[in-house]
């Protein structure tokens, strides 16, 4: 029996764990209004916007493709997504390695669960995010995290590790 309210104690210390982080990401992203530009950022519109340029790729991923992926809020606005993005489908699609590096778009969702994505063009930390190398049709090779990148006029640089 006591198994199994430790059990249950480091279930809910794990999801509280989450929820506190989850939340902390959340509030100290809804701080600066990006709509308005008040911290010189936007959220960007039509073509232009930042990238972020991954580097130190191993070689044997050459050809493949790397996307980019994070769910955190940003002002009103949820999810950055990196990589080409189809408007008629919604979907981000990778972009192909070249000499160990890759420079994928950045994008963001205009309002929670829009499904209509901008380009990117904000000064934020975002301090999680999911790399994936794919192949062409989607499969996933391998992913990574990235932890804790700063964005400037919506670009950034970060070495695979």
């Amino acid at each position: 029996m006591k198994n199994i309210f430790k059990l249950i104690e480091a279930k809910n210390i794990r999801f509280l764990a989450i929820a506190v982080l989850v939340s902390a990401i959340g509030f100290s992203m809804t701080a600066c209004d990006r709509r308005s530009g008040n911290d010189g950022g936007s959220n960007g519109g039509g073509e232009s916007g930042g990238s972020l340029t991954v580097t130190g790729i191993p070689s044997q991923y050459d050809g493949e493709y790397v996307r980019v992926e994070s769910y955190v809020v940003v002002g009103d606005d949820l999810r950055l997504g990196v990589g080409n993005y189809n408007s008629s489908n919604g979907q981000f699609t990778g972009v192909r390695i070249s000499n160990g590096r890759a420079t994928l778009p950045m994008w963001i969702e205009t309002g929670r669960n829009s499904g209509r994505f901008v380009r990117y063009s904000g000064n934020d930390s975002v301090f999680l995010m999911e790399a994936y190398i794919e192949r062409e049709n989607g499969a996933q090779i391998t992913q990574r995290s990235i932890r804790s990148i700063q964005f400037t006029n919506g670009s950034a640089t970060w070495t695979w590790p």
